[in-house]
Parts: C-alpha cells; structure tokens; sequence
C-alpha cells in the first residue's frame, strides 16, 4: 500500500513538471451547436466568430522535458508569458486556403514575439509561420492581438503573412517560444475538416473585465474601471429615448460589468461580458430594453460608474429638454440640439426648421413670415419711373437737332451751329512793342524801363496804390480852434443840487418819524420817568 502511494506521488510530481506555465485547461471535447438558420454537418469543425474565442487545450506530454540526473545544469528560462492562441480559422473545402490565427496577450506588459513560430504537430511537428522577418522587432502589447493570416483582405492587416495548408482534420497547432529548446506557450485542437466555412456556437474562454481571457468567471477578481469612455448623448424627451456611449481614445475599451445609471431609477443597466467600443466609436443603450428611468422635462442625471458600482466614471445633468431634443456634448460643451444623433458624430441645431414661407430671426430665435414685395407698377406708355423719387414721370424725349447749314458745323460745348470761316480765322498778331491781354484778348503796349516817369503828385497830396491816381492825403490829427482856451465861471445856482438833497433828506426824515411815532413816543416817556426816579 505505500509502495503504491509513493508511486502516485512521484507520477503526480512528472506531470506538474512538464505543464507549461501559463497553460489553460479546458476540456478537449468541442460543444456543437446548431443556431437556428445556420445547421452545422457533423463532419465539419465549429469555429468562432469575431465575438467568441476559441477553446484551448494543453496537449499532454508536448513540450516536456526529458528529466535527466546527469544532464548538466543549464540556466533556469524565463517564465511563459500569458498568451493564448485566441482565434483560428482553417481553410474549407471550397477555400482550402482561408487561414487566419490571432494570438492574445492576457498580461499588463508588452511580450517580444520575434521568433516565435505556430506549428502544427499532429503527427509530427510542422512549423506554420513565425514571427521571423529579418530586420523586424514582433511585439504584442497588453490585452491586444498578434495575428498571422493567409488572406489578403483581412481588415487592417495580419502581423505576419504565410502560404496556408494547416492540416484541417485531427489536429492540433501549438504557439512556441523562441528558446533553444521552444516551450509550449499555448496550444488549440479540433477534428474535423469544415466543407464550408460556416459559423457556430463555441464555448468561448470568459473575457475578464481587464480583458484576461480565463476558463472560469471566478477567475476573473479585477473591478473594470470602464476607463476611457464618457457620455456623448442623453434623448430623454423623444418617443425612442436612449443614452449613448463615446470612446474617445485610441484602443477598444470593455464594457463588461461597466454600469450605467440614473436619479430616477433604483437599479442600474449593467453591460455584458460582450460589450465593448472601439476606438472612437459610439455605444446606444435604448432605455426600452432596461430598467431605466430617465426624467423628461424636469431636472435629471445620468450616470457610468464601475462594475462595483462604487467609482462614478462620467455624469451629466439636463434639465427642460424640448420635445425631440436631446442633450448631446458638442467640442466639449453639453447643447439641447434638435438633431439626434444615435451612433454617429452629435450635430448641434438649436432651433427646428420654419415651416414654408417663414424665416428664422437669429436676434428674437422665432420665425417670422417672409413678405413677398411687389414689383413696381408699369407707369404706362410714355412714361417712366424716375430713379430718384420712384415716381411716374413723363418720358423725356430728346428732339433731333436740325442738321447745321453748310458751311457750318455744331460747336460741342454750345451744341449749336457755327460758321466753319469764322472758326477758321486766326486772330491779326500783335505789333512788337506790344501782347495780348489775356483778360480781354487785345494787344496792350509792353512797359519799359524808357517810359516817364509818373510826375509828382504835390504837396498834400498822395498817389493810389490801386488806381495810381493822386488824391488828398487824409490827416488823423483833427484842425485846431479858431479861437483861444477860455475860464468857465462859476453860476450863481451852482448849489441847486445840495438844496434839492437836504429837501429830500428832510421828508425821509419826517416820513420814518411819523412811521415810528407811537415807538419814539414810548422811548421819550420811558426817558422821562428814569430822569424823574433820579
């Protein structure tokens, strides 16, 4: 009995010994499936689509060391990166040459892939293609593909191109590293040949929430923080009500168990372990298809938070929304538009068309009738419309000038006829002596230095600068009297003036002692009496 025991422990320790790390267990039996509208032949090989994974396996006894008590001590290897061969198609019978493998990194950290090869071993090892172009460094990034491919119209292009002819029946592909001795990173098996390529329900391995791609669900411990996403659109006042999702960065972001929420709903709308967006791309999450709430025309908020519900990862408030608006973040800034836009770029109108015939009043934002003004009347025959005031006029009608007689012609500044003689004759050139006045045209005599001198104007008397005539020189010193300085003497009424004042002063007086009699008369007896106690 305990030599039985013994044995079982040591066959327990050989195997542990040769599991590659990092190996996914899974059971090799493929579950097939038949969806409605799509029946898989019993013969062909059920692939997944770009949603699922494929199943792996580890193949026992592939890549395990011989152990050797005399091998010399060799350096101990880095530990298997996890990668997972994720996703494979094999050529059909009608497209033999059809193949695609993609290779996913399930670590946080960027794993060098240069020489790492697929290979087939299903009877003997077989290389497919590897990561081995001279002069290129292969890496594969955190949660992110490597894909080799046969087909020329894989969208954005496969890592590395090769020929095909993977065996289609009974077999099975290894992912290898680059050591000496290559080491079994991740394998995947399947039995029949496809005779067409057809697409059916495989169990998938269980994306995580940090994207790991694992056997089980418990295996998957990480909180998705749901990092990179925000709100873009909230229709809450339109008949089809939705919220949308934007992921603005550079990579797909997932969505599982990212959760969405509002003030008027208890529960939350929790996304699958299927939902993801791609870069710049654009997720709609219709209100009828959850349990959610959202609040028309009053005041509500809309809420992304993580799988635990306890981190808030975006939030927008919105409040009196029109009908058929919704509120959708434009450069930056949330608007209330009247174009919704579900899973394309948001558009901001802000007001809704005018109907036929109205106009919109960008300062007052109403429409106002478009006024259709009337052509001007025809004045009528004869008449014309005068450019200035607008108004009717008779029609100015310009008579034909009677031709000139001969021997005449019509003077364009006087429009009338001229004698052709008369124009003709050039006026008789001056004598020597003389030139013509401008002015007047005629000849005037040229002044000299010989001419004399203009005679003297005499005694009291001066020549005008402007007519140069001579005129009386007019003295600003007035003409003495003729008569001598005279004494005044005094009048006898001199003093009239100082009679006519003491007359004045003496009424003053006697009108201010009339005016104050009863006064002065109260003052004099007063006087008397203080004379009188004396």
């Amino acid at each position: 009995m305990k030599r039985l025991l013994f044995i079982s422990l040591a066959i327990v320790l050989v195997i542990s010994c040769a599991v590659p790390a990092g190996a996914v267990f899974a059971s090799t039996e493929i579950v097939e499936v038949a969806q409605e509208g799509n029946v898989v032949d019993d013969e062909s090989v059920v692939l997944e689509d770009s949603q699922d994974y494929a199943k792996t396996e580890d193949t026992e006894g592939k890549g395990q060391e011989k152990l050797d008590d005399t091998s010399p001590i060799s350096p101990i290897p880095p530990p298997l990166p996890d990668l997972v061969i994720a996703q494979l198609q094999i050529g059909a019978k009608d497209r033999p040459n059809d193949e695609y493998i993609a290779v996913y990194n399930n670590g946080s950290v960027t794993v060098d892939v240069t020489g790492w090869c697929i290979r087939s071993v299903r009877t003997s090892v077989v290389p497919i293609a590897c990561f081995d172009e001279p002069g290129v460094d292969y890496e594969i990034g955190p949660r992110a593909y490597g894909t080799l491919s046969s087909m020329g119209d894989v969208p954005g292009g496969a890592m590395v191109w090769f020929g095909g002819g993977i065996v289609a029946s009974d077999n099975t592909i290894e992912l290898v590293d680059a050591e000496e001795e290559p080491r079994v990173v991740n394998s995947i098996s399947w039995k029949n040949r496809p005779v067409s390529l057809q697409y059916g329900y495989v169990e998938p391995l269980i994306e995580c929430a940090d994207g790991r791609l694992v056997i089980s669900s418990e295996q998957c411990a990480v909180v998705n923080m749901c990092q990179g996403i925000q709100l873009s659109e909230i229709a809450a006042n339109a008949d089809e009500q939705f919220i949308e999702i934007y992921n603005p960065g550079d990579s797909h972001v997932i969505l599982e168990g990212c959760q969405i929420m509002t003030n008027r709903s208890a529960k939350s709308y929790v996304f699958s372990e299927y939902d993801f967006i791609e870069s710049g791309g654009y997720k709609i999450v219709f209100i009828a298809t959850t349990e959610l709430t959202l609040t028309k025309t009053t005041t509500g908020m809309v809420y992304i938070v993580s799988s635990d519900g306890k981190t808030e990862i975006d939030s927008v408030e919105y409040s009196s929304l029109a009908k058929d608006t919704s509120w959708a973040r434009i450069g930056g800034t949330w608007h209330q538009t009247y174009t919704l836009t579900p899973n394309t770029t948001n558009v901001y109108q802000q007001y809704l068309p005018c109907d036929e015939g109205y106009w919109r009043n960008i300062e007052t934002g109403r429409c106002n009738r478009v006024i259709e003004v009337a052509g001007p009347i025809d004045c009528g025959e004869g008449r014309e419309r005068n450019p200035t005031t607008g108004r009717c006029r008779n029609s100015l009608t310009v008579r034909e000038l009677a031709p000139c007689r001969e021997g005449q012609y019509r003077n364009e500044e006087t429009n009338r006829c001229r004698s052709i003689a008369t124009a003709a004759n050039a006026l008789k050139p001056c004598a020597d002596d003389q030139f013509r006045n401008p002015a007047t045209n005629r000849c005037k005599k040229i002044a000299s230095s010989d001419d004399v001198a203009l005679a003297d104007c005499g005694e009291g008397r001066e020549r005008n600068p402007t007519t140069n005539r001579c005129r009386d020189i007019v003295s600003s010193v007035p003409p003495a009297a003729g008569f001598a300085v005279e004494p005044i003497k005094d009048a006898a009424n001199i003093f009239v003036g100082w009679w006519v004042l003491g007359g004045v002063t003496v009424l003053a007086l006697g009108y201010a002692g009339w005016e104050w009699r009863e006064e002065v008369s109260r003052f004099v007896r007063k006087l008397a009496q203080i004379g009188r106690t004396k």
